[in-house]
Protein backbone atom coordinates (compact mmCIF):
# COMPACT_ATOMS: atom_id res chain seq x y z
CA UNK A 1 0.00 0.00 0.00
CA UNK A 2 1.07 3.58 -0.56
CA UNK A 3 3.23 4.56 2.38
CA UNK A 4 1.76 7.68 3.86
CA UNK A 5 3.37 7.26 7.29
CA UNK A 6 5.75 10.14 6.76
CA UNK A 7 2.79 12.32 5.83
CA UNK A 8 0.63 11.37 8.81
CA UNK A 9 2.53 12.90 11.68
CA UNK A 10 2.48 16.57 12.54
CA UNK A 11 5.77 18.43 12.33
CA UNK A 12 7.48 19.09 15.63
CA UNK A 13 7.11 22.50 17.25
CA UNK A 14 10.79 23.25 16.79
CA UNK A 15 10.19 23.12 13.01
CA UNK A 16 7.21 25.46 13.18
CA UNK A 17 9.31 28.62 12.98
CA UNK A 18 12.26 28.90 10.69
CA UNK A 19 14.13 32.14 10.02
CA UNK A 20 11.35 34.16 11.59
CA UNK A 21 8.58 32.89 9.31
CA UNK A 22 5.99 30.28 10.11
CA UNK A 23 5.80 27.39 7.64
CA UNK A 24 2.70 25.42 6.89
CA UNK A 25 2.61 21.73 7.78
CA UNK A 26 2.33 20.75 4.12
CA UNK A 27 5.45 22.78 3.32
CA UNK A 28 7.42 21.10 6.07
CA UNK A 29 6.27 17.63 5.04
CA UNK A 30 7.11 18.36 1.42
CA UNK A 31 10.61 19.49 2.34
CA UNK A 32 11.19 16.51 4.63
CA UNK A 33 10.14 14.04 1.93
CA UNK A 34 11.53 15.78 -1.13
CA UNK A 35 8.09 16.40 -2.65
CA UNK A 36 6.17 19.49 -3.64
CA UNK A 37 3.28 20.81 -1.53
CA UNK A 38 0.93 19.78 -4.35
CA UNK A 39 2.27 16.24 -4.21
CA UNK A 40 1.65 16.12 -0.45
CA UNK A 41 -1.94 17.22 -1.12
CA UNK A 42 -2.32 14.49 -3.78
CA UNK A 43 -1.12 11.82 -1.33
CA UNK A 44 -3.54 13.07 1.31
CA UNK A 45 -6.38 13.11 -1.23
CA UNK A 46 -5.70 9.43 -2.05
CA UNK A 47 -6.78 8.56 1.50
CA UNK A 48 -10.36 9.18 0.32
CA UNK A 49 -10.15 6.25 -2.14
CA UNK A 50 -11.59 2.84 -1.36
CA UNK A 51 -9.02 0.25 -0.31
CA UNK A 52 -9.45 -1.62 -3.62
CA UNK A 53 -8.84 1.48 -5.74
CA UNK A 54 -5.91 2.55 -3.58
CA UNK A 55 -4.34 -0.87 -4.14
CA UNK A 56 -4.69 -0.34 -7.91
CA UNK A 57 -2.85 2.99 -7.54
CA UNK A 58 -0.16 1.25 -5.47
CA UNK A 59 0.19 -1.44 -8.16
CA UNK A 60 0.41 1.32 -10.81
CA UNK A 61 -2.68 -0.05 -12.57
CA UNK A 62 -4.24 3.38 -12.04
CA UNK A 63 -2.02 6.46 -12.41
CA UNK A 64 -1.73 8.65 -9.31
CA UNK A 65 -3.50 11.67 -10.87
CA UNK A 66 -6.36 9.43 -12.00
CA UNK A 67 -6.63 8.09 -8.47
CA UNK A 68 -6.76 11.62 -7.12
CA UNK A 69 -9.66 12.46 -9.46
CA UNK A 70 -11.45 9.26 -8.40
CA UNK A 71 -11.01 10.22 -4.73
CA UNK A 72 -13.79 12.80 -5.15
CA UNK A 73 -16.34 10.09 -5.98
CA UNK A 74 -18.49 8.52 -3.28
CA UNK A 75 -18.26 5.03 -1.84
CA UNK A 76 -20.88 3.46 -4.14
CA UNK A 77 -19.23 5.04 -7.19
CA UNK A 78 -15.90 3.56 -6.04
CA UNK A 79 -17.54 0.13 -6.00
CA UNK A 80 -18.92 0.59 -9.53
CA UNK A 81 -15.56 1.85 -10.72
CA UNK A 82 -13.59 -0.99 -9.19
CA UNK A 83 -16.00 -3.56 -10.66
CA UNK A 84 -15.64 -1.99 -14.10
CA UNK A 85 -11.84 -1.98 -13.94
CA UNK A 86 -11.73 -5.53 -12.58
CA UNK A 87 -14.18 -6.90 -15.16
CA UNK A 88 -12.88 -5.01 -18.19
CA UNK A 89 -9.18 -5.06 -17.32
CA UNK A 90 -8.94 -1.46 -18.51
CA UNK A 91 -7.36 1.42 -16.67
CA UNK A 92 -9.25 4.71 -17.11
CA UNK A 93 -7.38 7.72 -18.44
CA UNK A 94 -7.15 11.11 -16.73
CA UNK A 95 -9.67 12.69 -19.13
CA UNK A 96 -12.22 10.02 -18.24
CA UNK A 97 -11.52 10.41 -14.52
CA UNK A 98 -12.03 14.16 -14.78
CA UNK A 99 -15.35 13.63 -16.60
CA UNK A 100 -16.50 11.28 -13.86
CA UNK A 101 -15.46 13.78 -11.19
CA UNK A 102 -17.40 16.53 -12.98
CA UNK A 103 -20.51 14.35 -13.34
CA UNK A 104 -20.27 13.52 -9.64
CA UNK A 105 -20.03 17.19 -8.66
CA UNK A 106 -23.12 17.91 -10.79
CA UNK A 107 -24.96 14.99 -9.12
CA UNK A 108 -25.33 13.26 -12.50
CA UNK A 109 -23.05 10.26 -12.02
CA UNK A 110 -25.09 7.08 -12.26
CA UNK A 111 -23.65 3.64 -12.91
CA UNK A 112 -24.83 3.87 -16.53
CA UNK A 113 -23.26 7.31 -16.97
CA UNK A 114 -19.99 6.00 -15.53
CA UNK A 115 -19.91 3.06 -17.94
CA UNK A 116 -20.72 5.38 -20.84
CA UNK A 117 -17.77 7.62 -19.97
CA UNK A 118 -15.40 4.70 -19.43
CA UNK A 119 -16.34 3.00 -22.71
CA UNK A 120 -16.87 5.98 -25.01
CA UNK A 121 -13.37 5.84 -26.51
CA UNK A 122 -13.49 2.13 -27.17
CA UNK A 123 -16.72 2.47 -29.14
CA UNK A 124 -15.29 5.19 -31.37
CA UNK A 125 -13.50 4.13 -34.49
CA UNK A 126 -9.73 4.16 -34.14
CA UNK A 127 -7.83 6.97 -35.75
CA UNK A 128 -4.23 7.25 -36.77
CA UNK A 129 -2.16 10.10 -38.03
CA UNK A 130 0.54 9.76 -40.65
CA UNK A 131 2.64 12.74 -41.57
CA UNK A 132 2.47 13.55 -45.27
CA UNK A 133 6.23 14.00 -45.38
CA UNK A 134 6.80 10.39 -44.33
CA UNK A 135 4.69 8.95 -47.16
CA UNK A 136 5.16 11.59 -49.86
CA UNK A 137 8.05 9.66 -51.40
CA UNK A 138 5.58 6.94 -52.43
CA UNK A 139 3.43 9.33 -54.50
CA UNK A 140 3.98 11.70 -57.43
CA UNK A 141 4.85 15.23 -56.23
CA UNK A 142 1.49 16.73 -57.23
CA UNK A 143 -0.66 14.18 -55.31
CA UNK A 144 -3.13 15.75 -52.86
CA UNK A 145 -3.60 14.52 -49.29
CA UNK A 146 -7.06 13.24 -50.18
CA UNK A 147 -5.69 11.25 -53.11
CA UNK A 148 -3.00 9.77 -50.85
CA UNK A 149 -5.63 8.76 -48.30
CA UNK A 150 -7.85 7.15 -50.96
CA UNK A 151 -4.90 5.21 -52.37
CA UNK A 152 -3.85 4.00 -48.92
CA UNK A 153 -7.41 2.85 -48.16
CA UNK A 154 -7.59 0.98 -51.48
CA UNK A 155 -4.26 -0.71 -50.73
CA UNK A 156 -5.47 -1.71 -47.27
CA UNK A 157 -8.67 -3.10 -48.74
CA UNK A 158 -6.65 -5.07 -51.29
CA UNK A 159 -4.33 -6.33 -48.53
CA UNK A 160 -7.27 -7.42 -46.35
CA UNK A 161 -8.93 -9.24 -49.27
CA UNK A 162 -5.72 -11.00 -50.24
CA UNK A 163 -5.28 -12.24 -46.63
CA UNK A 164 -8.81 -13.71 -46.70
CA UNK A 165 -8.01 -15.68 -49.86
CA UNK A 166 -4.83 -17.20 -48.43
CA UNK A 167 -6.34 -17.95 -45.02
Amino acid sequence: MLCLSSYCCRPSKENAFQVGTQKRSDQILAEQNGDSRNQVHRYIRLTFLSVELLELVDEKKIPLNVGVAFSYLNEMQHIWLFEFIRDSGRSPRLEQAEKLKKCHSEHKLTKEAMIAVLTEDTEASPSISIKTKSIAKYFPPDTSKQEMEETILKLLEYHMNSRKITA
